[in-house]
């Protein structure tokens, strides 16, 4: 008789929960439907975006009968070449825009000598090509200039964008910074209701990635949060970093903090393909390139024990000097150790570099750079890039693909001012490879001048 009663008892309360439960969809999908009525009714949307609160900015000023690029942007690492040029391109002329960071610009380049110049040159004066890059951004703020491309009618829009999203884009401040992916995708869910976006607005206090650029200095009450916001700075001070190693806490926030943004990055950069295709503007992708022979600056330790991660500071230290003998046996104990550091696969790859085995030494440096805490464009950034033109059936230039058959390459020091910049015999071969595709998709014949000696 009991069991039979216990069993009734539980039959009831599973009908209790089960119309609890029923009650409190109905009563949230209720409150869902007012939320969409009101934002029916008020023409307003309430629902919590995701994605960085992202200023936005003037890109074009006037200069009558012109227009300029406007000096100022409004960020702080922001430059702009005040470039002047019509508003519709000249009878006759077909116009190309690129658009990107301080790889388009041509940081530390005269105008005449950044790729996008050299691109012109190549395509022929029936070609105008206007460098829209912009120093010190990322594809969240490079929006506004995507709109601004649009409005001055380019047959072809370039997009090389990506190379700061790891080191320029937002990140979450906090509690939430220590586990960023499980934050946003729990907003990323609540984005498609209103009713959330009316408590979140209703407590006062949005949650949201954030952006700041202008401080330079933050406490935190805890250790590691401060570990985390000084590798985040721009630049980052890596002053309490011993060996250039970071322990587990801060390696596993900026590591899951990586992956956000690059979803975040995905997202973007389509939007920007999104607006030219939409008014009719042909698109070419290029990835982006890096000199994978240059040391990464920060390795973060995987192993959960300090004493290990101690341990291995002393195996980096001695790895990086360049006096250590014996550095086989060296790289090996650290990899049994922990077999995710950047600083260690860059070692065995600039190893392999010097026997000569080519393939697997790019494999490994390439595995460093997407290892290093603090990189600037990564595998996983030129992965999308080369995803996306295949989602959106886009012509693609593989400038990473090309820098890493240099590894290891004497060239290499003659075509890179540092790990992502290119010099001016660097940016005439980029301007090479580009001109090929954009030549066909403008329908023009490519001028491949030879390099001045």
């Amino acid at each position: 008789m009991s069991g039979k009663s216990s069993g009734v008892q539980r039959r009831r309360w599973c009908y209790k929960a089960a119309l609890g439960l029923a009650v409190a969809l109905g009563l949230l999908g209720l409150a869902e439907g007012v939320g969409q009525l009101a934002s029916l009714v008020s023409g307003k949307d309430f629902r919590i975006d995701p994605l960085p609160q992202l200023r936005q900015y003037e890109v074009l000023c006037p200069a009558p009968p012109q227009v300029k690029l406007c000096p100022d942007q409004g960020q702080r690492f922001d430059r702009v070449r005040p470039l002047t040029f019509t508003p519709r391109p000249r009878p006759g002329t077909k116009r190309v825009i690129t658009m990107g960071e301080s790889f388009v610009f041509g940081l530390g380049l005269p105008l005449a000598q950044a790729w996008p110049a050299q691109l012109e040159q190549a395509l022929g004066p029936g070609v105008e090509v206007l460098n829209l890059g912009r120093c010190g951004t990322h594809a969240g703020l490079l929006y506004s200039i995507g709109e601004a491309a649009v409005s001055l009618i380019p047959e072809l829009l370039i997009l090389a964008v990506g190379n700061n999203e790891h080191t320029m884009t937002t990140f979450y401040v906090g509690w939430a910074g220590r586990h960023p992916v499980a934050v946003f995708n729990l907003l990323d869910f609540l984005s498609r209701f209103q009713l959330a976006g009316l408590i979140n607005a209703a407590l006062g206090s949005p949650v949201h990635l954030q952006v700041e650029w202008d401080v330079t200095r933050k406490q935190f009450d805890d250790p590691v949060d401060q570990r985390i916001y000084a590798a985040r700075r721009r630049p980052p001070d890596l002053s309490g970093f011993q060996g250039r190693l970071a322990s587990f806490e801060v390696t596993r926030a900026l590591t899951d903090e990586m992956r956000l943004k690059e979803q975040v990055y995905r997202r973007h950069l389509q939007v920007m393909i999104d607006l030219a295709l939409n008014q009719g503007v042909k698109v070419l992708l290029a990835t982006l390139p890096n000199q994978l022979d240059r040391a990464p600056e920060l390795s973060g330790c995987h192993v959960d024990d300090p004493a290990v991660c101690r341990r291995l500071e002393g195996l980096l230290a001695q790895l990086r000097d360049g006096r250590t003998t014996g550095r086989d046996a060296l790289i090996e104990q650290a990899m049994a150790l922990d077999d995710q550091l950047a600083h260690v696969h860059y070692a065995r790859g600039m190893a392999l570099l010097a026997r000569q085995e080519h393939e697997e030494a790019v494999a490994a440096l390439r595995r460093a750079v997407s290892l290093d805490l603090l990189p600037d464009n990564t595998p996983a950034i030129n992965e999308i890039i080369r995803e996306l033109a295949d989602d959106n059936d886009l012509p693609l230039v593989d400038l990473n693909a090309w820098s890493a058959s240099l590894a290891g390459d004497p060239r290499a020091r003659d075509l890179f001012m540092d790990r992502v910049h290119m010099n001016a015999r660097g940016s005439e071969e980029v301007a090479r490879m580009v001109a090929a595709k954009a030549g066909a998709l403008l329908g023009v014949t490519i001028d491949l001048f030879r390099r001045k000696e």
